[in-house]
Parts: C-alpha cells; sequence; structure tokens
C-alpha cells in the first residue's frame, strides 16, 4: 500500500500539473509524508505550482507554506 500511493504522487509529479490536489496527505502517506511535501513545496518554488491540501488537521503544517488557509 505505501508503495502504491508513492507511485500514484510519482506519476502525478512526472506530468508536471500546475495544480496539486491533496487529501489528508499526513494520514494517508504516514512516513512519507515529509518528503512528498517537501517535493510539492519545491515544485511551488521552482515551476510555479499551485497546490491545495484538504485536512482536518492543520497544526502539521506551518502557515507560511500557504498563501491562504481556509478553516470551516
Amino acid at each position: 500500500e505505501p508503495e502504491r500511493r508513492l507511485a500514484l504522487y510519482a506519476l502525478s509529479f512526472c506530468k508536471r500539473p500546475r495544480l496539486f490536489l491533496m487529501e489528508r496527505p499526513a494520514q494517508f502517506l504516514d512516513r512519507d509524508f515529509d518528503k512528498i511535501w517537501d517535493i510539492v513545496l519545491r515544485a511551488a518554488r521552482n515551476r510555479g505550482l499551485s497546490y491545495i491540501v484538504f485536512d482536518r488537521a492543520k497544526t502539521i503544517y506551518d502557515r507560511e507554506d500557504f498563501k491562504t488557509v481556509i478553516s470551516v
């Protein structure tokens, strides 16, 4: 299961998207979350990737990583 999730993320990045949607990545990626999150942030800085994260736990993310944070 972890390899399948990482493969899906890798495939998504190979397509060089402009917008990347992530739903509860910390929960689904578990120990691999930090690796993937680093890749997302670098892609945002280097090639203008926009990303949206849907998650219930907002405390694990650094607010500096986002332009906009919406809490409901």
